[in-house]
């Protein structure tokens, strides 16, 4: 709506400049490849159905992957919705966004066992760990996605997600000067 009064044009030109800018953030995205120290977790995005809890609830699933400086700080972030998670998702989510030989942090979920043949992958269960051990960034990235689709477009449409995290994940210009580009 912003957007639309700024240029004086109708709501549908307004829509379709913003789905244009949105996409080029994600080619913009697939320039570069999160590389050293990685936290990586799935992330659930949409309304819950009626009846319905955790993995089975109907939401849009994705993968996160957000690379940690050397200080421990976040970096880099990459967002990909897929369809199932499975082994193969996340195969294909890591070989297009994670350089081969990143130290990737996990959960225990068996889907990212298929990380090992590439990554040093550091699986991490909860039970027993300092609170430390456990990857932070990669829970911090998942809430503020969250937050920001629900602050500025104040709901869910499932089809427009993926380019909502485009538009969440889009480094700065001179961030990815600095970076490892494909």
């Amino acid at each position: 709506m912003e957007l639309k009064k700024e240029l004086g044009i109708p709501d549908d030109r307004a829509w379709l400049i913003l789905h244009k800018i949105r996409s080029a953030m994600a080619d913009r995205d697939a320039d570069y490849r999160l590389d050293g120290a990685v936290e990586m977790d799935e992330a659930y995005f949409g309304a819950l159905e009626p009846g319905l809890r955790g993995r089975g609830a109907g939401r849009a699933k994705a993968l996160v992957a957000v690379s940690v400086t050397p200080e421990g700080k976040p970096r880099f972030v990459k967002i990909q919705q897929v369809r199932r998670l499975d082994g193969r998702g996340v195969k294909r989510f890591a070989l297009a966004g994670i350089e081969p030989g990143s130290r990737i942090r996990t959960d225990g979920l068996n889907v990212y066992r298929c990380l090992a043949k590439r990554y040093d992958h550091e699986p991490i269960v909860a039970t027993g760990e300092p609170k430390d051990a456990l990857p932070k960034w990669v829970h911090v990235v998942i809430s503020n996605a969250k937050a920001f689709i629900t602050g500025t477009f104040h709901g869910w449409d499932q089809k427009h997600i993926q380019r909502y995290l485009d538009e969440f994940c889009c480094p700065p210009r001179r961030a990815l000067s600095r970076s490892r580009a494909i």
